[in-house]
């Protein structure tokens, strides 16, 4: 992290994830590589401020039998680059935003997105202890909201509410991993469509749901 004055704040990061996955039979281990620099405006800046981003993602996963280990039904790789805006309108309110252009590559291109994605919305904090944040945008070829309201009850108690609709890449790798447990419409089983056979521990209700 660096400064450059009272003008400009630049911020270089490498973030490395890995997880595991155990009792399934399709699904397995992976790690996800991310690289971002970040440019905001410093402290000299109080009505009008901005952030630009650029991320360069890699995400890896195994499959573990349909394909062998290493056929990388979830691998993704994404690059994003952004401009994030603020206009401080007045104390308590502030528009905020999002422009940019992102690429997502998935090994099958069924999940692949390419293009340009975008956000509005506002930031009111009628008092010192609330503060309400809306944004409504586009991404991943689908609409996406944002919704979060934060109340401080005592300065070490925080209450947050958030309402989200959206899709990241982490999620979209694990839908990926899991695509090939399809459901029966006749029967409540989970089909291996490799055998065609009932897979002996379906998947619960709760494992994936919606997008």
């Amino acid at each position: 992290r660096g400064r450059l004055g009272r003008s400009l704040e630049g911020n270089l990061a490498y973030r490395r994830t890995n997880y595991y996955v155990s009792g399934s039979p399709t699904a397995g281990d992976g790690f996800n590589n991310r690289f971002s620099a970040e440019m905001r405006t410093g402290e000299r800046f109080q009505r009008i401020s901005a952030v630009a981003l650029a991320e360069k993602e890699r995400g890896r996963s195994e499959n573990r039998t349909l394909g062998g280990a290493g056929s990388g039904r979830g691998n993704i790789d994404r690059e994003l680059i952004s401009l994030q805006p603020r206009v401080q309108v007045i104390r308590q309110f502030a528009l905020i935003g999002l422009i940019g252009y992102e690429d997502v590559r998935t090994i099958t291109r069924s999940l692949d997105s390419e293009g340009l994605i975008w956000r509005a919305g506002f930031d009111w904090r009628p008092g010192p202890r609330t503060s309400l944040t809306v944004q409504y945008g586009r991404r991943y070829e689908r609409d996406n909201l944002d919704v979060r309201l934060v109340y401080r009850v005592t300065p070490t108690i925080t209450l947050t509410g958030r309402i989200e609709d959206r899709r990241d890449t982490q999620t979209l790798a694990f839908i990926r991993d899991l695509i090939d447990q399809t459901g029966n419409p006749i029967a409540p089983d989970v089909i291996n469509p490799a055998t065609g056979l009932p897979i002996d521990q379906p998947l619960r209700d709760d494992v994936i749901g919606d997008d």
